[in-house]
């Protein structure tokens, strides 16, 4: 998810990263698991969606590994994942790992017969023992778990900027109570409290329903956040309207928002949150994911010192509940279980020991509570990891997980809508209801 130098560019990178599309008929697999001859050559293909810097940072974390593995190991990336590992995998030219940057993907392809279960190939109730809960669930079938997480995002978190914030006499809420009221507070004064913007072209949408699982998953609580996604329950359940009326207190009451209501479907989602950093600050509160400190989207001289630049909170929980994160990450896989080096790089992505050369350079985080976080570069990286290290209840990113057409498609679509009042909240959730595939 990382911009470069224009909005659009960003949008579009975004877009090739959570559109999540739906396979159509799946096909025989020549990739099943089980006994059978080593099928190394020694060399390994890993094929994922992020490039650039990013593919830099990947490639470092490996180059100890390559060393002492002596396995030949090449990462290839593209800016449309999601429909170039369908291709590849139709035209029986699948790699030997993909990282997938979203679980429903991962597991439209597990349910069409083309990828193997990991339970009996790595071991995956030891990883479970270390793992932030939920990251494997998320890939789990009534087959098994497909999908093992590299890289995890913390999506609720709450960005001010500082000093500013403090020397106003402004405090961290920790219950949402206190965050309406210093939204209160701050609007009172005469600054908008909120910077809010969901344009991401093509992905236009997926901020707002991330605002939404947030409330779900706070007010209904983890079992209920994961059978709403799994559409064991309605997508329209009273929960999920309380959930949006609560996003809607904040974003839609007068004053809150900087540029108003009718601004945050037209304000760039990358450089929304920009306005904390003028001089005097046009808004001192942020809600977006750690990646937000990577790429061109906070200003440079911001994420160059970010500990005296930014102050983080979480976004408190509902009522009395312990703390809550929505988490995002990438999931990587494989093919062919019989590839006996492709399973020793497997295990290496999926273990704490990955990823100290990405997490030096920021913007990544560990997926493992026993990651070392010394290896982050800054105090903030360190607070937001320890967030979700912390948290009582988490949920995996909800429309990532949906069947393409919802999650990335109905869902982004209306909540679109509903924000900029073209639509009210019951059509729109009643829509998205409609639109779930049958099966």
């Amino acid at each position: 998810m990382k911009g470069r130098s224009t909005t659009k560019i960003a949008a579009l990178s975004v877009a090739a990263l959570f559109t999540a599309g739906c396979l159509s008929e799946g096909g025989d697999s020549t990739n099943e698991s089980g006994g059978g001859d080593d099928t190394s050559d020694g060399s390994i293909e890993i094929f994922g969606a992020f490039g650039g810097g990013e593919g830099d940072a990947f490639n470092d974390s490996l180059e100890a590994f390559r060393e002492e593995s002596g396995i030949d190991i090449e990462y290839v990336s593209s800016p449309d994942f999601t429909n170039a590992i369908q291709a590849r995998v139709r035209g029986n030219d699948a790699p030997d790992i993909a990282i997938f940057p979203q679980p429903g993907l991962l597991v439209d392809l597990a349910e069409s017969g083309d990828l193997v279960a990991l339970d009996d190939v790595i071991d995956l109730d030891g990883l479970k023992e270390t793992l932030i809960p939920g990251m494997v669930e998320s890939t789990e079938t009534d087959e098994g778990s497909f999908g093992v997480p590299m890289r995890m995002a913390a999506k609720s978190i709450i960005w001010s900027p500082a000093p500013e914030f403090e020397e106003a006499g402004y405090t961290s809420p920790t219950t949402t109570e206190e965050l309406l009221s210093l939204t209160d507070e701050i609007r009172d004064s005469g600054t908008a409290p909120w910077c809010i913007g969901i344009e991401s072209g093509p992905a236009t949408g997926w901020v707002v329903t991330d605002w939404l699982e947030e409330y779900v998953l706070r007010i209904g609580g983890e079992e209920f956040y994961n059978q709403w996604v799994r559409h064991e329950v309605p997508f329209n359940d009273p929960i999920v309207v309380e959930a949006a009326e609560q996003f809607a207190e904040i974003a839609f009451t007068d004053g809150n928002v900087l540029g108003g209501r009718g601004s945050i479907a037209s304000s760039n989602f990358g450089t929304a949150g920009n306005g904390m950093f003028e001089d005097p600050p046009q808004c001192y509160l942020h809600r977006q994911a750690n990646f937000i400190t990577s790429g061109d989207f906070f200003p440079s001289e911001v994420t160059a010192d970010l500990d005296s630049q930014v102050t983080v909170s979480q976004l408190p929980p509902a009522d009395d509940a312990g703390p809550a994160m929505l988490l995002g990450g990438d999931w990587a896989t494989m093919f062919d279980a019989d590839n006996a080096e492709a399973v020793q790089v497997l295990e290496f992505l999926a273990s704490d020991q990955f990823g100290g050369e990405w997490a030096g350079v920021g913007g990544w985080l560990s997926p493992h509570t026993t990651f070392d976080a010394s290896q982050y570069p800054d105090e903030t990286t360190r607070a937001i990891f320890q967030f979700a290290v912390d948290a009582e209840t988490t949920g995996v990113d909800g429309s990532d997980q949906m069947p393409g057409e919802v999650g990335a498609g109905s869902f982004w679509r209306g909540m679109t809508s509903w924000v900029s009042g073209q639509q009210e909240l019951e059509e729109v959730l009643d829509e998205i209801e409609g639109s779930w595939p049958e099966g």
